[in-house]
């Protein structure tokens, strides 16, 4: 590789002492050097490319990873508080599933209601929360809407 490689030192050294350079590289002729070189500078726009969408994807992923974090924060306590009430109230899993989506979106059809008083005092905690949970959960996909809504006008005025 040492053959190979063209560097500005043994281009600039005069011709006695400059180590084999494109001019004196064991009578190899310069086209394969000219095709060496060109190798190498794909090379290097490709680590180029490879090194711009690496940083894109990292950054899609950590996106991602931050979302359904966000998210999370909001699906955990309306989920959670409901599975405890069904569970008092022997209901089944999807039937808490459908409690904590119909009450957190202020829905509130009635027809999956606490009847004991454990559960009503549990309600009475829960509901605040998961409404409050929704809201945030709602707000941030707004929020992540706008956003690229942004970025795609960003790019828009850019070209």
């Amino acid at each position: 590789r040492k053959n190979i490689m063209l560097s500005s030192e043994s281009t600039s050294s005069s011709s006695s002492d400059a180590p084999e350079s494109v001019t004196h590289h064991n009578g190899e002729d310069s086209e394969f050097l000219e095709a060496i070189r060109l190798v190498q500078q794909s090379e290097a726009s490709y680590a180029r490319k490879i090194e711009f969408c690496a940083k894109d994807i990292g950054k899609k992923c950590w996106s991602a990873i931050f979302m359904s974090r966000m998210y999370l924060s909001g699906v955990v306590p309306i989920f959670s508080g409901a599975l405890i009430i069904a569970y008092f109230e022997g209901w089944a899993w999807y039937d808490a599933i459908y409690y904590s989506i119909v009450t957190a979106t202020t829905i509130g059809l009635g027809d999956l209601t606490p009847t004991s008083e454990l559960t009503k005092a549990c309600a009475v905690i829960y509901i605040p929360f998961a409404v409050a949970a929704m809201g945030y959960i709602l707000g941030q996909c707004a929020s992540f809407l706008v956003e690229l809504r942004r970025e795609k006008q960003e790019k828009m005025l850019r070209k």
